[in-house]
């Protein structure tokens, strides 16, 4: 395997693991937080802290599709963003290969999952379910039956157990309305104000001239619709896994089933979300989200550089014997901003990536380059500088 095949499955498979541990951080949190609500007997903080911990491997199992799919894009979006991608089809890289080491990366958290999902998750979620309800009612030798449905009219109610005691342990109560949880757009607002607010400090960076504080703030609110376009397909997918994981979780999606709804009725109903969603989208995208983004972009550099009629141009690639350069943009006073450097070596093969957060040419005809940074690729690994 070669050193660019390793480093694109290292950047998916480190991005799903980092995605994987905030949703398990933020899962395990909720659900020591539930737990809190059912402490009694001798089942009280400490024990509700162990159920949360073991139940962390069944809920890593249930989550590692998501956290595959997000780190999956957020590792190629990073790629794409830095132009690393277009480096390495320029090394040689063909999409075929590309796509294989996708594939490799999915293979090898298939496999991860099988073993949680079949070995460890069932077990340990097992032992805390049964470690609660013993410490819940004080006695291991409990008649605890089977769980049961009962429907009275609107109403259908789910018993945790039967008993000749007449002791149901959970139940749930579900009445039949027209509310619906929109996760999908609460999933959008959320990774929209995230993205606003990265986008924000990303440009408290890059003040100058009248481009202060409050152009930087106007700057990110303009650039939400665009934003949000180009978010609304994760955050859909979020939403619905979501959504219908709370139905599934709650077994509600059991209960609809009972109440009369078919499976070609469920998924006409999820098609006709997809299909408002893609509305939406086009709309955002064709009318909303374009003209906002130009008329930031415009604002910010005619702040920045304090002039209306600044030719400012559009980015470019220079070849340079074993070096290719990509520049931000051009313009006369050779002010070109981000700047990457790729470096080849004779055999085509990848040398070193650069990156100057602004670059230009002095009255010396010398390069000016402002926090310069170097990763080199060794056989052995890479270094940076």
């Amino acid at each position: 395997m070669g050193l660019l095949s390793s480093y694109l499955m290292r950047t998916i498979l480190t991005s799903t693991f980092m995605v994987m541990l905030v949703l398990l951080a933020l899962a395990g949190l909720f659900e020591f937080i539930s737990q809190l609500e059912d402490t009694q007997g001798n089942y009280g903080v400490p024990q509700a802290l162990l159920f949360s911990v073991l139940r962390l491997p069944q809920l890593s199992f249930e989550m590692i599709p998501i956290a595959a799919l997000i780190g999956s894009l957020l590792g190629l979006g990073g790629l794409a963003n830095n132009s690393e991608l277009v480096v390495m089809r320029t090394a040689g890289l063909s999409v075929a290969r590309l796509a294989g080491m996708v594939a490799i990366s999915g293979v090898v958290l298939v496999i991860f999952t099988a073993v949680i999902g079949e070995y460890i998750g069932p077990p340990l979620d097992y032992f805390a379910r049964t470690m609660r309800d013993e410490g819940r009612y004080e006695q291991v030798d409990r008649d605890i039956g089977s769980a049961a449905w009962v429907k009275d009219g609107q109403v259908i109610l789910h018993l945790q157990r039967i008993n000749p005691e007449f002791e149901f342990g959970v139940l749930y109560m579900f009445r039949f309305n027209d509310d619906h949880t929109l996760s999908s757009i609460m999933v959008m607002l959320v990774l929209l104000a995230l993205a606003g607010l990265f986008e924000f400090i990303s440009q408290l960076e890059d003040t100058q001239g009248n481009y202060g504080v409050p152009q930087a703030l106007l700057f990110s609110v303009l650039r939400l619709p665009q934003l949000s376009f180009e978010m609304i397909p994760i955050a859909a997918l979020i939403g619905s896994l979501l959504g219908l994981g709370g139905l599934a979780n709650n077994s509600e999606l059991v209960v609809m089933r009972t109440a009369g709804l078919s499976v070609a009725r469920l998924a006409g109903m999820v098609a006709i979300s997809g299909v408002v969603l893609v509305i939406f989208t086009a709309v955002i995208g064709e009318y909303i989200g374009p003209p906002l983004d130009y008329f930031a972009r415009t604002m910010r550099d005619e702040g920045r550089y304090e002039q209306v009629d600044r030719d400012i141009g559009s980015a470019a690639w220079v070849k340079d014997g074993q070096v290719i350069l990509h520049l931000q943009r051009i313009n006369p006073e050779f002010e070109f901003g981000v700047l990457y450097m790729f470096r080849f070596n004779d055999d085509h093969t990848l040398s070193s990536i650069a990156r100057a957060e602004n670059s230009g040419i002095d009255d010396s005809d010398k390069w000016i380059l402002e926090n310069f940074r170097e990763t080199r690729f060794r056989d052995d690994g890479s270094t940076g500088r």
